[in-house]
């Protein structure tokens, strides 16, 4: 890309790093999803309430990975399409009411729908991020800006579980979805 064209798109863009700090949120939001259902599956109460075998807490903690890596293509194609901002914010809104609904359901194959609909707009997640990033920085500044974004990915497992944990234990596994 020429600059002047980089340049161009940048201009668009008040802020792009505290809006990438927005993006690094987004992915440490996703591992918070992602870490709490490890955290229930630990919970004997929770294992009773669905009465789930070992291999269905497997197949459970799995589902949201299956649409996860079956949907990054699409939504690539969505972002390439359509932009990072609309599918980005669509598909936030339905993982945050997908896993909020979690705590609601009282079937095991419900669970498992919630799981796979959280791993669906999950997806955006990255090929969002990257065409923001290819999009809005400079070749000399995106080594930073990845290592930004990489920072939700870790510490979204490294606050989540503690914390579920201290919901479970403290409230409800409702509670904590």
């Amino acid at each position: 890309m020429e600059t002047n064209q980089l340049t161009h798109r940048r201009a668009g863009a008040e802020n792009p790093w505290g809006i990438l700090v927005l993006l690094a949120l987004g992915l440490l939001i996703s591992f918070v999803d992602r870490t709490s259902l490890s955290a229930a599956l630990a919970d004997k109460s929770f294992v009773r309430h669905f009465a789930l075998t070992s291999i269905e807490r497997g197949w459970l903690n799995s589902a949201v990975f299956w649409s996860y890596g079956l949907f990054q293509m699409p939504m690539g194609w969505l972002v390439d399409r359509y932009g990072v901002k609309w599918p980005y914010s669509v598909c936030f809104v339905l993982w945050c009411l997908a896993a909020a609904a979690t705590g609601m359901v009282t079937t095991l194959s419900a669970l498992i729908v919630m799981r796979l609909l959280i791993g669906v707009a999950e997806a955006v997640v990255v090929p969002a991020t990257y065409r923001y990033l290819a999009n809005n920085f400079a070749e000399t500044q995106k080594g930073t800006a990845l290592g930004i974004f990489s920072i939700g990915g870790k510490m979204g497992p490294a606050l989540g579980a503690p914390i579920a944990a201290w919901m479970i234990v403290g409230y409800s596994w409702q509670l904590m979805f």
